[in-house]
Parts: structure tokens; sequence; C-alpha cells
């Protein structure tokens, strides 16, 4: 008569294993231990071959792992002991090879590799790092597709801190990783941890952050302004000077001022941030003042420009000219009597 077999799904994977590492403890050193429950437990759950192989690589704690799992035939009949130094990522000698040259391991097993070390250590070993910066851009990015669905943020900041501590991380894993786990991940919600990981990535890989950030604020003018206000906090936490490069780089590659971009270019203002890009703010905002007559949040802007601008207002009173001409919120007060009180003082200055 055929059995039924329980199949064990991808997510239980740790549980399963956890339960394992136990259960050997039991059995060895436990009197009152049922070993009739065992022997009728490992023939009713048997497993696939690939959980096979992942318990015998299995480390938790330096303990052994159990072979309930294994039949007779497969010739595991004694307990085998694993160490500490040995991980699920070492399936094969690269990450590369494990998804490319070995038809019977996919993708889901590397991943599962890292997950299940961010889960039980809080941090990845160095083979696998090492690992990670010999697979291409095309590897890297199956794999962190695939762990953007299963990480939870604090998971996704044991992977960075990984990241950030190994001195030899490639570029390129940290420009994917960015790209498709941390800049998905950190819009759902703000904490200090992460804003530690910014502003360390700010430091360590500060071009790869700075262009990243620039294509992800470019995009926004065909998004919902609500997917981007988490990350305009993260960015507004950073250094003036990495604001003002992030500015720079933002401002000078826009066609035109975006609805969306009006935040953006508030979170970027600092008091040092230069007479240019001041005067390109001015600019866009003189371009698109028609179409922002009584919007609040582009008067808001300009209220916040024009403070920046100071004795400088003076050198772009055409532009001012014709934004507060056609300006109708209720910042074209504040912004008037800014702009007057600065053209009167130089004109007193000029009869001295």
């Amino acid at each position: 008569m055929d059995i039924w077999r329980h199949k064990f799904s991808q997510e239980s994977r740790i549980d399963l294993l956890e339960f394992l590492s136990l259960a050997i403890e039991m059995k060895t050193d436990n009197a009152n231990c049922d070993l009739k429950e065992y022997e009728r437990l490992k023939n009713l759950f048997t497993l696939d071959c690939d959980t096979k192989s992942h318990l015998k690589s299995y480390v938790h704690n330096n303990k052994t792992c159990i072979d309930i799992c294994l039949s007779d035939e497969d010739g595991y009949n004694n307990v085998t002991e694993t160490h500490s130094k040995t991980s699920n990522s070492q399936v094969a000698n690269t990450i590369e090879e494990v998804l490319l040259s070995q038809p019977n391991v996919s993708t889901e097993d590397v991943v599962y590799a890292i997950k299940e070390n961010l889960v039980m250590k809080g941090t990845l070993p160095n083979g696998v790092l090492q690992n990670l910066s010999k697979a291409n851009c095309g590897v890297l990015e199956k794999v962190f597709k695939a762990l953007a669905d299963i990480l939870n943020m604090e998971e996704v900041r044991y992977l960075w801190l990984s990241l950030l501590d190994y001195t030899g991380i490639e570029d390129r894993v940290v420009r994917v990783c960015l790209n498709l786990l941390l800049l998905t991940k950190v819009k759902l919600e703000y904490s200090e941890e992460t804003q530690n990981i910014f502003s360390r990535l700010g430091v360590k890989h500060y071009a790869i952050l700075k262009k990243q950030l620039v294509n992800e604020l470019q995009e926004l003018k065909s998004q919902k302004l609500d997917q981007a206000r988490i990350l305009l906090q993260y960015i507004s936490h950073m250094s003036n000077n990495f604001k003002t490069d992030l500015f720079r780089e933002f401002i000078f590659n826009c066609d035109k001022l975006h609805p969306n971009y009006i935040p953006v270019i508030e979170t970027l203002l600092t008091t040092h941030t230069e007479y240019d890009l001041l005067n390109k703010s001015i600019e866009f905002m003189s371009n698109a003042a028609t179409d922002y007559s009584r919007d609040k949040s582009f008067g808001k802007l300009l209220f916040s420009v024009v403070r920046l601008l100071d004795k400088d207002v003076i050198r772009l009173e055409q532009p001012l000219k014709h934004i507060l001409g056609t300006h109708r919120s209720i910042w074209k007060t504040k912004v008037d009597k800014i702009v007057i009180s600065i053209f009167e003082e130089s004109l007193t200055q000029s009869f001295r």
C-alpha cells in the first residue's frame, strides 16, 4: 500500500532543522526518549534529497545533527557531527557555480543559506561575502530579488552591516543590493538603526549611494509621493556635504519642476547650499510659476530659497518678479516682505 508522504515547505525548513538539532540531544542525553517513536517518525516523514543535503551541513551552536530523516539505505545510521565553521552557503565554491553550473541547486538554495545565517547568527560569514563578490550582476540580481521577498527589515540591516564590515566587497554587490533590497525596504518604515546604515554607506560608498539616490529621486516624477516620504526622511539626516552633492547631481539632471520634486528640493536645502543651486532652483520655479500659482508647497519652497539667497536675491530680480507676479498662495506675502527688505537695504547702502 502506498503511503502519502508529507512535504515540508520552504518556509518551515529552518524550524525543521531546529527541531532536528534539538532532537539529537533528546535521543542521546535523555533516557526517557521514546526510540520507537523516533523510528516511526523517521519512516513517516521522509525528506527530499535537497533537505537532507542541507541537514548534513546544518550548524546550530556547535551541536550535532540527528539522522532522523535519513533512511538506512542512505548510509547515515550514525549521528553525524557538524561544526560551526560549516555553513549552508558552502554548497559550492561560489554562488555563481551554485546557480549556473549545478542544475540541482537553485537560487532558492543560495537565498536560503543567506537567510539562515542572518536568522541564526545575525551576520554573514566571510566565505559567503567572498562568494557574493565573485558573482556577476545577473546572479546577484536573482539572489537579491529573492531576498527582498523574504527578509524583514532587521535581517536587511544584518546583511548590510556584514557588507559594510567586509573590506573586500565589490562595488557591484553594493550597487545591486542597494537598488533591489535596501531602497525598496526603507520606504516602509523609518528607524535610527537603518539611518545608521545610510550614514555609513554615505561614508564608505559615497559615490554609489549618491548615484542610486539620484536615480530614485528622479523617478518620483511618475510615482506617488507617499512612496518617497520615508526615503526623504532618511536623506534629511545625511551630512550637509552629502545633501549638497546629491542636490547638485539631482537638479542639474532634471528637465523641469515636477510636483514631486518640490519636497525633494526642500529636503536637500541646507544653510550651506551654494548660490548656483539656489539660482537653478529659482530658474525652474520661474519657468513653472503659472502652473503653481496657488500651490502652498511651491510657495513654501520659494520662501526657503529666498531666505537662503539673502542679499543674492538682487542678482535674481527678474525671475523673482515673474514668480511673485503670478503667485497667489499665503506664502506670497512672506516672500514679498523678505525681497522688499533686501532691495530697500541695498538701495539705502548705494546712497551712502
